[in-house]
């Protein structure tokens, strides 16, 4: 196929997939060919747009302009004719806030955008508010709505919600178009070209400086700027010029964090992107079946006994994603719209059979052919091979080029028009719309700008350009990162990068894994070390994905060598939460592949040199959906222990899986304690009698927690000298008393307990006796709980005691020897003075004769101890009537 010029009229297909992308649905990310961007703004625009305003109403001239350039937007890349409002095709996306507590950080759910605005502290409107999201999210989309909202509200046309219509001024500034030592002026006459009349400039600028509560700015896409370019502008949005002035700022995440770190904010917001309904609005919409929508969903057809109308939504669509699990793989719009396009494209096809790709590669890669395909109407897919063949080194140097541009600080995404030039068949780039060109007018200079359709196509080129020269350039590139947000800005060229080449994942996995444990050190990154430790573990997983998809062909498992360096990284072991992942096939995928990893006897064992804390917990994730066949697929990541060595830092294993009893569990607990000498916190919560004779080193643990323990662990807890939180339960225990937990390891002078919490084990009268004479060793206790540890005794007569004299009473609890203990408790407990909790639960005390004395001297005992500290008692199922307990012994409460 010849490959030749075009005029500029060519133009038309990259404006219009760009303000396709920009305007259909609630967000798209940042494009080079955004209404508001300078180089789409002509002279022409430019002197209407300064005819039309009159001059008493100088906001007027760019709501106008906004109207103008906003208003309307393009459905179909290809088809210049097929234009929509944008309030017609427009979706809300779903919000929250950050907020930063004690506790940690929350997320609260927000309405719609106008709440941003609402947030108000001590009375005072925020000044600086950072949104952030992921590529594609709909930043600059909000952005666009925010202005045709505020337009219409400036012209009479609607009602603007919120506060928004307060404003005099909304001035929305694109980042990336900032030149060098511009100032804010300088930069508002350039983007919004019907304010460089003189008496509106000047009017802004007196705004800003004194009516600063008129005056909404909003600069868009920080993560593609560069700080240096304009001190200005960074002055502003650091707030050290116009602190008064409400700013917006959107960028993404890694790079927001530079913003939240200085802390300059006066509130953090995220767009999250789409929800189902939104998904199912968007699609009807974008298939002009919005009446219908409607109609079903007034219907309720979006309950369960109406799936079958659900699915028939977007020509089926709907269906397709839910059937396949795509529907977290579309929350963001800008994929919605591309897996739209590609979905419309199969309709018109001859393909038989329709196939969606589910990662981000397989998904661009597709759209790039898409785009071919419509632009050169080529309908045979080898047709598309030998086209994009005769392009090889045009995308190889157009990806050298984007690689560069990223490279710079900020991250550039405009080029000069002589710097590409030396690209071979750069204007069919142009033809097809993933570059674009435009003039630019400054201080009456006017030179052509070249721009990428959006940052993530850029992204894609640019790994392109690695998986083609990997060998030489991919190891100096990754050395060229001293830290995770260097990295991390450099996200999607990874995620692609990963899942075009083979070799790349395990180069990029240990690189990064090295930034982790290097950073993970520092002080100012623990500030926020789980929510950095989360997304650092979702980063991975992306990356993994990406490579599982293109890589692994018929749905086999990751490579060990992948599996073991995606885990090496650990501090924290979560199962199954840090191995979750919104994307089923791909979930299960991974926990196949760790299972294999690490139940191969040909397997080189792994060491986990830095896991401080091993947590299993099945029944907090247990809402997840999975398949009824794979009910118990999570006991895969079990395998990780069978061969991995741990490391000496090993100190806390939680193992919280309480509906869920198995010999896999238990087998999988009795091999990771073995490995854990140095551990200091166990808690178990599910039935796995005799595992605490497999701790090497029970004189080290400080806490401990257990269910269902036997006759065997109680022997071991007997070794356990550093205990200071002991909770434990039993079941099915022998007949005989366990006397010994009455005495407690670690009893002396200097005794550091602080919790006591035993529950159905019989300890009978002699061990509550020897436990209540060392209380008066631990004056910091302040919970003591001892819940069914007598056991009654023969049947004694209602007016006299008639307990066995002389004979063997070790299988029962008589009537003195009770007495005798609760009178030893109350002495005991008078010498806890920081006890906030006290429990004698289920010990039926009514039946045992003469316990009313040492029962009114331990609850004297505990009204003295109350006087200390705010005291709870439960003395329930005890044959005791509360008003017994307060009237009858005379106590006050």
């Amino acid at each position: 196929m010849k490959i030749g010029m075009v005029n500029d009229k060519a133009f038309q297909v990259a404006k219009s997939l760009e303000t396709q992308i920009e305007g259909l649905g609630g967000g798209y990310s940042s494009f080079t060919g955004s209404k508001l961007d300078p180089a789409t703004i002509t002279a022409d625009a430019r002197n209407q747009a300064l005819e039309t305003s009159p001059k008493e109403s100088r906001n007027k001239e760019i709501a106008e302009f906004y109207i103008k350039y906003m208003s309307e937007i393009q459905r179909l890349p290809w088809d210049p004719n097929d234009t929509m409002h944008i309030d017609d095709v427009y979706v809300n996306l779903e919000w929250v806030q950050e907020k930063k507590k004690p506790a940690g950080t929350s997320f609260d759910r927000m309405q719609g955008y106008t709440s941003i605005f609402n947030d108000t502290k001590q009375g005072k409107t925020p000044k600086r508010i950072l949104v952030r999201g992921k590529a594609g999210i709909g930043k600059t989309t909000f952005t666009q709505k925010m202005a045709t909202d505020w337009a219409n509200a400036i012209l009479g046309s609607t009602t603007c919600e919120g506060i928004l219509s307060n404003y005099k001024y909304l001035l929305i500034l694109n980042l990336r178009s900032i030149l060098r030592h511009q100032t804010l002026k300088e930069a508002i006459e350039m983007q919004i070209p019907c304010s460089a009349e003189k008496e509106v400039i000047e009017d802004i600028m007196c705004a800003l400086n004194k009516d600063r509560n008129k005056v909404l700015l909003v600069f868009d896409g920080y993560d593609e700027y560069d700080p240096n370019t304009s001190k200005e502008i960074i002055d502003i949005i650091l707030g050290r010029q116009y602190p008064g002035v409400c700013t917006v700022i959107t960028s993404r995440p890694w790079k927001a964090e530079e913003l939240m770190n200085r802390r300059i904010t006066d509130g953090v917001y995220e767009i999250t992107g789409l929800t189902e309904d939104n998904i199912h609005e968007y699609v009807a919409k974008f298939f002009d079946d919005g009446q219908a929508y409607l109609e079903l969903r007034s219907k309720g057809a979006f309950s369960h006994s109406m799936v079958e109308s659900r699915h028939a939504i977007g020509k089926c669509l709907i269906g397709y994603l839910e059937r396949r699990k795509l529907m977290s793989l579309v929350k963001i719009p800008i994929i919605l719209l591309f897996i739209c396009l590609m979905w419309e494209g199969n309709q018109t096809s001859d393909t038989t059979a329709v196939s969606l790709p589910a990662s981000y590669t397989l998904l661009y890669e597709k759209l790039l052919r898409l785009i071919i395909r419509r632009k050169n109407k080529i309908e045979k897919e080898s047709e598309v091979d030998k086209y994009l063949e005769e392009l090889n080194d045009t995308f190889l140097q157009l990806g050298k080029q984007a690689l560069h541009g990223l490279l710079k600080p900020g991250g550039g995404l405009t080029f000069d028009e002589g710097d590409l030039q030396s690209i071979p068949d750069i204007y069919e780039l142009y033809s097809l719309g993933l570059l674009s060109r435009s003039k630019v007018h400054c201080n009456f200079d006017v030179k052509k700008e070249v721009t990428f359709l959006h940052k993530t196509i850029q992204e894609l080129f640019a790994a392109k350009y690695f998986a083609r020269t990997i060998d030489n350039n991919l190891d100096k590139f990754l050395g060229c990162f001293n830290t995770l947000g260097r990295l991390h800005d450099m996200d999607y060229v990874l995620r692609f990068l990963c899942g075009l080449s083979e070799t790349a994942t395990i180069k990029v996995l240990r690189t990064a894994n090295a930034l982790f444990g290097k950073e993970s050190k520092y002080s100012s990154w623990r500030i926020n070390y789980t929510d950095n430790y989360c997304k650092y573990g979702e980063w991975l997983q992306n990356l993994l994905l990406e490579h599982w998809y293109a890589h692994c062909p018929y749905g086999t498992v990751l490579p060990p060598e992948i599996i073991h360096s995606a885990i090496s990284w650990h501090t924290v072991l979560y199962i199954p939460g840090f191995f979750r992942h919104s994307d089923p096939r791909f979930q299960r995928a991974l926990w196949d592949s760790i299972d294999s990893a690490f139940s191969s006897p040909q397997t080189c064992a792994v060491t986990l040199t830095d896991v401080t804390k091993v947590q299993v917990d099945i029944d907090r994730y247990n809402t997840f959906n999975f398949e009824a066949e794979n009910e118990n697929s999570w006991h895969k990541l079990l395998s990780i222990f069978k061969t991995c060595y741990m490391s000496e830092k090993l100190e806390e294993i939680s193992w919280l899986i309480e509906s869920h009893t198995c010999d896999v569990c238990k087998c999988a607990l009795k091999n990771v304690l073995s490995k854990a000498p140095y551990l200091r916190t166990l808690k178990i919560k599910c039935h796995c009698k005799g595992v605490l004779a497999s701790i090497p080193n029970p004189g080290n643990l400080v806490h401990l927690e257990a269910r269902n323990i036997n006759d065997q662990d109680i022997q071991v807890i007997q070794q356990m000298e550093s205990l200071q939180f002991i909770s434990v339960k039993g079941d099915r225990l022998s007949k005989d008393p366990a006397p010994v937990l009455g005495t407690l390891p670690n009893i002396s002078h200097d005794c550091t307990y602080r919790y006591i919490d035993i529950g159905h084990i019989y300890l009978g009268a002699k061990g509550v006796k020897l436990l209540g004479r060392n209380l008066r060793h631990m004056p910091k206790l302040y919970h003591l709980g001892l819940k069914s540890v007598l056991k009654r005794g023969p049947e004694c007569e209602s007016s006299r005691c008639t307990c066995p004299r002389g004979k063997d009473t070790t299988q029962c609890d008589i009537c003195k020897d009770v007495c005798e203990a609760v009178r030893e408790l109350s002495q005991g407990v008078i010498h806890t003075t920081y006890l906030m909790y006290f429990s004698f639960r289920g010990n039926n005390l009514a039946v045992y004769h003469g316990i009313k004395d040492p029962l009114t001297g331990l609850m004297e005992s505990l009204q003295t101890v109350s006087g200390y500290a705010r005291l709870n008692i439960d003395m329930r199922e005890n044959g005791l009537d509360y008003y017994i307990i307060r009237n009858y012994f005379g106590l006050s409460h």
